[in-house]
């Protein structure tokens, strides 16, 4: 009878170790040029954190960086929280948030049209308009001196005058609002270093405003006319730094988000960018035109930035830094961090409740 013979079983072979590494000249080399690169970026911005930290991919990049660059993003979008705010309660009253600041400014006597366009921080258009508003409302009225026909004199009616104490509940009411994230020592630290940027900026830019709308307004800018004023400020610094480019600031911000999220659904950009989704499909037209997004991506409904794209974002990013750090440069140091802290305080505070 034939058998099967058992072999004896082998023995595996050890694997080979791996050297242990060593901490080479090249290495401590790397590692001294990282951190000469984090140094200048410090020094470049003071703001800037000096750890690197993980954002989820739901969270803008101006809500993680206590940087100048945030600066853009979180006026644009407190201001339109503050405008929301002032609208849902403003309810049936019938007046724009900026035509409630010119309402109040008349209320301390008749102003010709030019001084009210300036203590309003308004272009000719758009003072126009707001003014109309009011006139055909019956709150304004305007009369004409015999000297100058062509001058303009307003004065609030009489339903005007019955209507301030509305306007005046309203925006103690959307201050208190907007300013529920932050503690009681941090609401009037955020109104005087806001108010001082503002102030400090009233004789700048292709909009200018007369400082003493603050003596008519018992002192004090509530943050519907900060932050309206803080945007005009943003866009004509922007405007001076990037208008060769053919992009405006909202166009940025999208590159920005992009650049730092590496790919967006486009789906989530309204929601990022806070805007309606015309807007948002408009901008991703125009970058696309200009060669910025993949539209291989884009046909996938995804956002990723091309070669050119990356470039012209860095580029854009260096322009962007330089406008807001001229906003921030009437603050100390110290005011600039503060202000960029409080500010991410009130949107974290907007966005949860």
């Amino acid at each position: 009878m034939t058998g099967y013979v058992r072999r004896p079983l082998r023995a595996a072979a050890p694997r080979p170790r791996l050297p242990t590494p060593s901490t080479s000249s090249l290495d401590s080399g790397a590692k001294a040029g990282l951190i000469r690169q984090k140094s200048a970026a410090a020094e470049a911005d003071p703001l800037l954190p000096t750890k690197a930290e993980t954002r989820p991919a739901t969270v803008p990049p101006f809500m993680v960086e206590q940087s100048v660059a945030s600066l853009g993003p979180l006026t644009r979008h407190l201001r339109r929280i503050a405008f929301d705010t002032y609208e849902a309660l403003a309810g049936n009253l019938g007046i724009s948030p900026v035509g409630s600041l010119l309402v109040r400014i008349l209320a301390t006597g008749p102003c010709d049209s030019d001084k009210l366009r300036e203590l309003a921080a308004l272009d000719t258009v758009s003072f126009a308009k707001e003014i109309g508003l009011l006139q055909r409302t019956g709150l304004t009225a305007i009369t004409a001196p015999s000297a100058d026909r062509r001058r303009r004199i307003y004065t609030l009616t009489k339903d005007g005058r019955a209507v301030l104490t509305r306007v005046r509940r309203v925006i103690a009411t959307v201050e208190r609002s907007f300013l529920a994230g932050l503690s009681e020592r941090e609401k009037p630290l955020f109104t005087r270093i806001f108010t001082k940027l503002v102030l400090a900026h009233s004789a700048n830019g292709t909009i200018r405003q007369n400082p003493a709308v603050m003596d008519l307004l018992d002192g004090k800018l509530d943050p519907v006319a900060l932050l309206r004023r803080a945007r005009q400020i943003s866009v004509d610094l922007f405007t001076l730094e990037c208008g060769t480019l053919n992009i405006t600031p909202i166009e940025s911000g999208a590159l920005n988000l992009i650049g730092a999220f590496e790919t967006v659904a486009t789906k989530d950009l309204p929601k990022l960018l806070d805007v309606n989704r015309g807007s948002a499909f408009a901008i991703v037209a125009k970058l696309l035109a200009m060669g910025f997004l993949s539209p291989e991506d884009q046909a996938q409904r995804r956002l990723t930035l091309t070669p050119a794209g990356r470039t012209f974002q860095k580029d854009l990013a260096i322009r962007v830094r330089r406008a807001n750090t001229r906003v921030l440069s009437v603050l100390t140091r110290n005011e600039q961090t503060q202000l960029i802290r409080l500010m991410q305080s009130i949107y974290q505070h907007s966005k949860s409740a």
